[in-house]
């Protein structure tokens, strides 16, 4: 999908403010980070962590970036066009007095489900977590969106020069 959008956009990239990639929520409940794949690559980081401060929260870093999930999500075949995009990631800092528990759950998910038979939804998630997630996603677009520039990948980023 991404792949064949990117080489057959309705507009030119150029145009294209920026990708905000949902490719999965937070199913596990509020927590103090949010992880947003890319942000130290672009313009669009600032941006998201101002919001995210306002909110009382904090951006959090990819705990396993050697495993290059910022180059394999359906937002990257847009990064590579020049496209500043962010992917939403795992918050690793849930709050309440279950937080261990929350994040080892997490991980044994990640560890024994993920894209597996077994990966099936579960009512007892709790999106409360998610819903203050989207919400500071909607808030970054309608920033992009009244900016009076367009973001920008920072120079040196091996996609900087794409739009150049």
């Amino acid at each position: 999908g991404s792949e064949y959008f990117t080489a057959h956009p309705p507009i030119p990239p150029a145009r294209m403010a920026a990708n905000l990639n949902v490719d999965g929520l937070n199913y596990l409940g509020p927590t103090k980070d949010m992880v947003q794949l890319g942000s130290d690559r672009s313009t669009l980081g600032p941006m998201v962590e101002a919001i995210l401060k306002e909110h009382g929260r904090t951006l959090g870093k990819d705990t396993h970036p050697e495993r290059g999930h910022f180059f394999r999500s359906d937002h990257f075949p847009l990064a590579k066009g020049g496209v500043p995009a962010l992917s939403i990631s795992e918050p690793k800092e849930f709050v309440g007095p279950n937080a261990e528990a929350l994040l080892k759950k997490q991980e044994e998910y990640n560890g024994k489900d993920d894209h597996q038979p077994s990966d099936e939804y579960d009512p007892a998630w709790d999106f409360s977590g998610a819903v203050e997630d989207v919400k500071v996603l909607a808030e970054l677009a309608w920033r992009i969106a009244a900016a009076p520039e367009m973001p920008k990948y920072n120079e040196g980023d091996q996609f900087a020069n794409v739009r150049k």
